[in-house]
C-alpha cells in the first residue's frame, strides 16, 4: 500500500506505461549488479485518486535475469 506523499491518500497501483509509439513493447528497469549482472523489472505506475500525483516503481520481488 502506498500513500501519497503530497495529500497522504492511499495510492491505485494497478497500472502501467503504455509506449504509443510500439503498441507491442512493455517499458523495463535494467538493473546492473556490481557482478555485472542485468536483472529486467516492469516498470509500473501508482497514481493518487485524489489529486493525481504519480509515482514509478517496481516490485523486487517479481524479476527476471538478463
Amino acid at each position: 500500500m502506498r500513500k501519497c506523499p503530497l495529500c497522504h491518500e492511499v495510492m491505485n497501483e494497478e497500472n502501467y506505461l503504455s509506449d504509443q509509439g510500439l503498441r507491442l513493447s512493455d517499458v523495463l528497469l535494467i538493473v546492473r549488479h556490481e557482478d555485472y549482472t542485468k536483472t529486467s523489472h516492469p516498470l509500473k505506475a501508482a497514481v493518487c485518486p485524489k489529486c493525481g500525483h504519480v509515482e514509478f516503481y517496481i516490485d523486487i520481488e517479481k524479476k527476471e535475469v538478463v
